[in-house]
């Protein structure tokens, strides 16, 4: 549903970095832009993440947890909270 949602073509964003001339870019996107303005217009999405989440852990949790390196090399491991 997400993907439905907000992978849109109104939600469109390209990044272009490098030694390109930007004629080249537009005349490549022109195919691309066509189909997407051709498509009917669709209804206006609320952005995600534009509303406050709520926090993951309760707030009872201490300042501090001190937590054992599931190894005796302490330079990797895993450490589930």
């Amino acid at each position: 549903r997400y993907h439905r949602e907000y992978y849109r073509p109104d939600n469109l964003c390209i990044i272009v970095t490098g030694q390109v001339a930007p004629a080249a870019i537009l005349t490549a996107l022109s195919s691309v832009e066509e189909r997407i303005l051709s498509k009917p217009k669709q209804p206006p999405r609320p952005r995600p993440w534009s509303q406050p989440v709520p926090p993951l852990l309760p707030a009872s949790l201490p300042e501090s947890v001190e937590v054992l390196f599931p190894s005796g090399d302490e330079s990797v491991g895993r450490v589930l909270v």
